[in-house]
């Protein structure tokens, strides 16, 4: 693996040692980032069960259906996206070095 990270590291006109240590940085930086947009989807999933009866009258006053079932749609493939990386929202908090690790496994794919 440090090969590897030499290699991306040269490629980068940079170190590894530097290259590593801005990943393990980078870490807890996506991981808050990507607990923001669960938080976002978190609310207009609150916002379309809790407050659905406005919701519903005002897509009927603005005769907004049509975007609101793409919205709807949306909301659905962004949740699915969500569900299936939670995982690495947990790992850049839990053990950013393997999120890092992670990151230089998919560069080199």
């Amino acid at each position: 693996m440090d090969k590897v990270i030499e290699q991306l590291a040269a490629q980068l006109g940079t170190t590894a040692e530097y290259l590593w240590s801005v990943l393990i940085k980078q870490a807890p930086i996506s991981g808050a980032i990507d607990l923001m947009v669960i938080a976002v989807i978190a609310a207009a999933w609150v916002v379309l069960f809790y407050r659905r009866a406005p919701v519903i009258k005002w897509i009927e006053d603005h005769d907004a259906a049509p975007p609101a079932f793409a919205a709807l749609i949306g909301l659905l493939i962004c949740t699915l996206i969500v569900f299936f990386s939670i995982s690495n929202v947990i790992t850049a908090f839990a053990n950013p070095e393997y999120w890092a690790f992670q990151k230089v496994l998919r560069a080199i794919k």
